[in-house]
């Protein structure tokens, strides 16, 4: 076989990087197991290429992909149906068949379905033979395929798949070595957790028999306990290591699970409550709110009972407060906010009780304050933001206080920056902006100095991305667009970062889709058409990607729609106007039926534009539908709306031809300061109604 420079070239569409990005990076990291009978399996898979640049306007390929496609061993097309619009994919298989033939080409499916009309993600020169000339001949060939879809092979299995493919080995091969690979991996860590276990069972038995010598053995199999729920645990949660966590919450629990429960301590049976919230956070980070619920439960009934012995115990105190936290976390991440909120105000009754006991005791005080945050947090996610603000104040305050109690630990620095995040939040909700300018710019102070440090703390990368996009939106309301233009950007490549580490982090991908929403609308304000729609077509690609992954979360259903929306606002080809007008009617009538206080915005953002649609197509009997129907449903609801929901409400009464509602709203907004170019407008167009 010729030696080549790549073992592969990655073929996508630009609106499909994510997908190459994820790809490049799983082949150049994928170690082969040993022993395969592959000759080249210990060089590994890399390198892979892939094309990071714009293609050329001409009709050809330019020189650098020519050579890159001659040189690569491999050719792999990630199959989507912007793969089969996007022309330069198919030049690229055209190029490389002519080149190397067609059985070294493999194909990815991520996204669409093989042989269907409006769905194809087979690229034509992947569907067909391709002649010495490179042109594209009848005769239909199968390509060699693996389907990453959720209904198909799945990411992991696909990935495993293609190795195969570029090692020359079967895939039943790869797959049995490279499970044979992590079982030896789980095996060496679950050897060092099954070892503590095994002492500490060890140690039991002789406790049984030898009462002096029992009560230093037990002792010391609870000190392994507490090495395991605490400097173990905090070595691995770093690094993302859910599986060898999941295994010590369950050896931890397997451990008292197997001992009297009614001859253990109350500092055991503590522990097997922390053991128990191990569990239950780790299925809360894979999205498994059912299986999380029946941890925390479980141990806030055990945290309860131990109260209940000890109802003064601080540390008994403590301890059921995180129980009861966690099953209202899940409440509020469910939109059960009334659960919720009865959860969170127990936990602040605790917290309470502790800083009663000890009034100076700054973790106490610490615990107060996240409370008191939770308790502002559901209130504001039932809107109700005047309510929530002195909750986020008092919150604020004391984090404050305690910083500069402790000046240089950025523990509690941290702890104070999230507060001022929140009750910023709050003030653009409310239309408090400048109050929320001012909190936002003190939070971005507290990161700077760690953002020398970005590289590795991905986390602070992610929280200014929240305060840009935050100032960015503040600063759009009051009408200070250059203002906005120096924040937004900053947002922007934050998010790109992000995801350019991990591409199918949901938090990240939801963030970076907001923050490109704000982006296309502050372009649209600026007049830039054609960077407002290039804008908005990227945050639909992103949200599309997060609905796909996690279609039950709320924010990821309102963030698809605002995406669907501001794309149906700036499309410029009439056909695909059309289109979008009714894929987001389709949404509006299924997904958004049942509405929560925090849908609101969205659901009158997706409406308006839905309305100005047919509007300006000139049927207004559609319109003043749509907007009928809105306006009635949040006839008794206008007093839980955001402030910068009241712009497309006033829209809507202006379709409807209230005028006078339309003015009202607009004499609220003149209250707040707002000076947003579309709110300007419609103040202009109804002064013209007036005269």
């Amino acid at each position: 076989m010729p030696q080549h420079r790549y073992r592969a070239f990655i073929s996508y569409s630009h609106a499909d990087e994510a997908w190459g990005g994820w790809l490049q990076r799983k082949l150049e990291t994928y170690r082969p197991p040993k022993g395969l009978a592959a000759d080249r399996a210990s060089a590994g898979l890399k390198p892979v290429v892939r094309d990071r640049e714009d293609l050329p306007a001409a009709g050809n390929l330019n020189a650098e992909i020519q050579k890159a496609l001659s040189q690569s061993e491999h050719l792999i097309v990630i199959c989507t149906p912007n793969a089969v619009r996007s022309p330069w994919v198919n030049e690229e298989i055209k190029l490389f068949k002519r080149l190397h033939g067609g059985d070294r080409v493999l194909a990815l499916i991520a996204d669409g379905e093989p042989g269907d009309a409006e769905r194809e993600c087979f690229p034509e020169a992947l569907r067909f033979a391709v002649d010495d000339a490179g042109g594209i001949t009848s005769t239909a060939v199968e390509p060699l395929a693996a389907d990453a879809r959720e209904s198909g092979d799945g990411k992991r299995a696909a990935f495993l798949k293609i190795a195969a493919g570029l090692l020359g080995v079967r895939l039943d091969e790869l797959v049995r070595r490279d499970a044979q690979r992590k079982m030896r991996v789980m095996q060496a860590l679950g050897a060092a957790a099954a070892a503590i276990i095994a002492v500490m069972a060890v140690l039991t038995t002789i406790a049984v028999n030898r009462s002096i010598e029992a009560q230093r053995m037990r002792a010391e199999s609870e000190n392994l306990i507490e090495f395991m729920l605490t400097d173990l645990r905090d070595k691995l949660e770093p690094v993302g290591r859910l599986d060898v966590l999941e295994s010590v919450g369950e050896q931890a629990t397997g451990y008292y699970d197997r001992q009297d429960l009614k001859h253990l301590d109350g500092d055991s049976i503590s522990r097997r409550a922390r053991a128990l919230l191990l569990l239950g956070n780790i299925d809360e980070r894979r999205k498994d709110l059912d299986a999380a619920l029946i941890s925390y439960k479980a141990a806030a009934a055990t945290t309860q009972e131990l109260l209940r012995r000890a109802p003064d115990d601080p540390q008994r105190i403590f301890d059921h407060a995180q129980s009861v936290f966690y099953v209202g976390d899940i409440a509020n991440q469910r939109g059960e906010f009334d659960v919720a909120q009865e959860q969170y105000q127990e936990y602040y009754r605790l917290a309470q009780k502790l800083v009663s006991q000890d009034p100076t005791n700054p973790k106490w005080r610490l615990e107060a304050a996240y409370a008191t945050s939770n308790l502002g947090t559901v209130l504001s996610y039932l809107n109700k933001f005047d309510d929530a603000a002195p909750y986020f104040e008092e919150s604020t305050d004391i984090r404050r206080d305690l910083v500069e109690a402790a000046p240089g630990d950025w523990k509690l620095a941290d702890a104070f920056a999230y507060s001022l995040s929140w009750a910023a939040y709050n003030d653009i909700e409310r239309g408090h902006f400048s109050d929320a300018l001012t909190k936002l710019k003190e939070q971005l102070s507290i990161y700077q100095p760690k953002l020398s440090d970005a590289l590795e703390s991905y986390r602070v990368l992610e929280d200014v991305l929240t305060v840009r996009r935050r100032l960015g939106k503040a600063y759009m309301a009051l009408g200070e667009l250059d203002a906005a233009a120096r924040e937004l950007p900053i947002a922007t490549a934050f998010g790109d970062r992000l995801l350019e580490r991990d591409g199918e982090q949901m938090r990240w991908l939801h963030y970076a889709a907001l923050v490109d929403l704000d982006m296309s609308l502050l372009l649209g304000f600026r007049h830039d058409d054609t960077g407002a729609a290039q804008t908005a077509n990227r945050a639909f690609a992103r949200a599309s990607k997060l609905y796909r992954m996690t279609k039950e979360d709320s924010s990821a259903k309102t963030t698809y729609g605002n995406a669907l929306a501001r794309r149906l606002a700036t499309a410029a080809d009439p056909r695909e106007k059309k289109n979008l007008a009714s894929e987001l009617r389709e949404f509006l009538n299924s997904d958004l039926r049942d509405l929560k206080p925090p849908e609101y915005e969205n659901y009158l953002v997706m409406t308006a534009a839905l309305a100005s649609y047919h509007a300006v197509r000139g049927d207004d009997d559609g319109a003043r539908r749509l907007a009928h129907a809105a306006i009635n449903r949040f006839s008794t609801a206008e007093d839980k709306l955001s402030a910068l929901t009241l712009i497309p409400l006033a829209e809507l009464y202006v379709i409807t031809g209230d005028i006078d509602n339309a003015r009202r709203l607009a004499q609220r907004l003149d209250a707040m300061g707002v000076k947003r170019p579309d709110f300007i407008a419609l103040k202009e167009r109804l002064q013209t109604m007036q005269e």
